[in-house]
């Protein structure tokens, strides 16, 4: 610092942290830095060299960036130049753990394709203090003579590292429970009926924060008491019942431990971290998976939310617990709950770019569920997210499967050029993401422009290279290929069947796929099964169709009628696209004792 000429204060910002902090790491009142990155702020804040940056990791017991280059320039005993150093790491947005075979949102369409739902998940914010921009200065000090300065004892440690200590782990300071009005922590168990408090009772849902782990020394904080207070402050506002916050008397050092704490009190959400020098690490888990009828898990700890706050702000710690309701309300399908969370998290405008990103991310989510799910204003939210985090790829597969959402509410035909452009992104990055090829071909399918179907007959069969047990691959190739006009949907609707006996839509293909055959007789058990499994099932043109070609007038008509009921509960536009006119011309044919369906007019169909 001495030769650089920068003060504690000036770090501080440079590094992201408090100026307290520089002062606690010169004077070893903490063990050592928490996080790597802040070591590598650091060295490129202090213009160092190479061996330089490497030599303060290892001091602070981190491994070097470049250990070889490091042991030989200091063998070698001469004073080469070492050029720039390269800038700090910043971490990288890493390739989230993409499901294999999802669980895909069954479309409607008898003669379309389905789906595959977009992720449910959301991306894990990371620790991300940056690291200042680089002078181009030279610095030719060798690690030879580095290490070999006498009376300085490795340039104070560099940045006057020279007192820190490397203590073993220290217990944690014991944080006092909240107020008794927001949780019950008193004891661990009930006095009057003996029960834990630490238990989810009948019907109750318990939010669990488990003391943080403190790594800083002469220092105590109540993080956990205050984000209970946070907590159970919204659970008040939002006039939950039978919703109770408690403190979990042991700090949970990872992933696994807050799945074991989860497991063992059958809570609904724990928060769980650590802290340092003033400032907090903050992770959300829940238990299970992160998966519902028609929702993907994207990523591999979607209901995790790491995310760094500073304990003196008050802010910070309710936009915590907002965020922490909203994915309740989210896992629990309340997702009019969870968007006003999320919302309102959103208002309180928060400083970490992550933390805006994934908020815009879960807001998206819950925007595309339910029965009002309105797959513009999702678009709208990822499109949000992509700027802030460009790399995060969920978003963009979730904005593309959204695009195919709106689409087939009666959206116009260049949102499925979107979809293929979002798919054909996503597929660049990660080019096993068998979803993606999925949703891609089903895109080129709709929009079925020339060359299309070829598009998505290769982007199905790269599905189902990477997904060879996948019903809804066969299925949905099964569906193209009646299309093609392709013999073999035949044998990939039988496998997706063997998959999935139970799955109404594969009955309803078959059917689909067996009238454009003209043959009736093995229609038609198919159409009859697709309504024993589901009674809503939209198999009613096809069965109108093979009804018609059996001779069986009357039940055509009601077959059709009942489809054009279906198509009246849909936007306008979708009569034009789902052949209503088409199909009220066969029922006037058909009603003046003529047949509609000769195999030109079924070509047509396919």
């Amino acid at each position: 610092m001495e030769r650089s000429g920068i003060s504690d204060a000036e770090l501080a910002r440079s590094v992201g942290v408090r100026r307290q902090t520089i002062f606690r790491w010169k004077q070893g009142l903490v063990k050592r830095p928490r996080f790597r990155e802040d070591v590598l702020a650091v060295a490129a804040r202090l213009r160092l060299t190479s061996p330089e940056r490497d030599a303060l990791l290892l001091s602070v017991g981190f491994q070097p960036e470049d250990p070889d280059g490091l042991v030989a320039e200091a063998e070698a005993g001469t004073e080469g130049e070492t050029g720039v150093t390269p800038a700090a790491d910043s971490p990288s947005d890493a390739a989230p753990d993409l499901a294999s075979d999802p669980a895909g949102t069954p479309s409607e369409l008898s003669s379309g394709l389905e789906p595959v739902s977009d992720s449910a998940g959301q991306p894990e914010a990371e620790d991300v203090t940056g690291a200042p921009g680089q002078e181009d200065t030279p610095d030719k000090r060798s690690a030879r003579r580095l290490l070999g300065m006498a009376g300085v004892v490795l340039l104070v440690l560099l940045i006057g590292f020279a007192g820190l200590r490397f203590l073993n782990r220290p217990t944690p300071s014991p944080s006092p429970s909240a107020t008794a009005s927001a949780t019950e922590v008193a004891s661990p168990t009930d006095a009057a009926s003996g029960q834990s408090v630490l238990v989810a009772g009948p019907d109750e849902t318990l939010l669990l924060v488990a003391e943080f782990s403190n790594y800083g020394v002469e220092q105590g904080f109540n993080v956990a008491g205050r984000i209970s207070e946070a907590l159970m402050g919204e659970i008040n506002q939002a006039a939950l019942e039978r919703t109770r916050v408690a403190v979990w008397p042991q700090p949970v050092d990872d992933g696994a431990d807050a799945a074991a704490a989860l497991a063992e009190s059958g809570a609904a959400a724990l928060v769980w971290g650590e802290y340092d020098s003033g400032r907090v690490r903050v992770n959300i888990a829940q238990p299970g998976s992160d998966e519902g009828p028609g929702w993907v898990r994207f990523l591999s700890s979607p209901g995790d939310l790491a995310s760094i706050i500073n304990i003196d702000l008050p802010n910070e710690t309710r936009l915590l617990a907002l965020t922490t309701l909203g994915q309740l309300f989210r896992e629990q399908g309340e997702y009019v709950s969870a968007r006003s969370a999320f919302k309102r998290a959103l208002d309180l405008h928060p400083d970490e770019a992550d933390t805006e990103a994934l908020l815009h991310f879960l807001l998206a989510t819950v925007l595309e569920r339910g029965e009002d799910g309105d797959p513009a204003a999702a678009i709208s939210e990822y499109s949000r997210v992509i700027p802030l985090r460009p790399e995060w790829v969920n978003a963009r597969y979730n904005r593309g499967s959204a695009y195919l959402q709106r689409y087939y509410s009666g959206g116009e035909p260049d949102l499925l050029d979107a979809a293929i452009a979002d798919f054909g992104w996503v597929l660049e990055r990660e080019p096993a993401f068998s979803d993606a090829f999925l949703n891609r071909g089903i895109a080129y399918y709709e929009r079925n422009q020339p060359g299309d179907l070829d598009h998505a007959n290769a982007d199905m069969t790269a599905a189902l290279a990477r997904s060879p047990n996948s019903y809804r691959v066969y299925f949905n190739r099964g569906l193209l290929n009646i299309r093609r006009d392709d013999p073999q949907w035949q044998s990939d609707l039988t496998r997706a069947l063997q998959r999935n006996p139970g799955y109404a839509p594969i009955h309803s293909a078959l059917c689909w796929g067996y009238a454009l055959d003209e043959e009736p007789e093995e229609a038609l058990p198919h159409c009859q099964e697709a309504l024993s499994l589901d009674p809503a099932a939209n198999v009613h043109d096809s069965l109108g169709i093979v009804y018609a070609q059996l001779g069986r007038r009357q039940a055509a008509l009601a077959e059709f009628e009942a489809y054009l009921t279906w198509l009246r509960t849909l936007p306008p536009q979708a009569l034009a696209l789902l052949n209503g006119p088409l199909v009220e011309a066969w029922i006037d044919a058909l009603e003046a004792g003529d047949m509609p369906f000769n195999q030109a007019a079924l070509d047509k169909l396919r």
